[in-house]
């Protein structure tokens, strides 16, 4: 991915499986998309996603980076 930084750059992003969010939170800082919508099965998972993303100094917000849990 880092390889092609112009597929990422200002565009719209999914990240499925983001898990606690520590591979969604380098791709924003290092790729810098537009918008980033995060998906993961585990709410606890996509809740320590939120609280890294806050903890995080990045221009991104929550309502950029949607973060939500898949009901099984």
């Amino acid at each position: 991915m880092q390889q092609y930084p112009e597929y990422f750059r200002h565009k719209q992003v999914l990240d499925i499986g983001c898990n606690s969010g520590f591979f969604t939170l380098n791709f924003v800082k290092r790729l810098l998309p537009q918008s980033l919508l995060g998906i993961d099965i585990d709410q606890g998972l996509i809740e320590a996603a939120r609280r890294n993303l806050q903890k995080e100094k990045t221009d991104f917000s929550l309502t950029e980076a949607e973060l939500f849990a898949l009901n099984k």
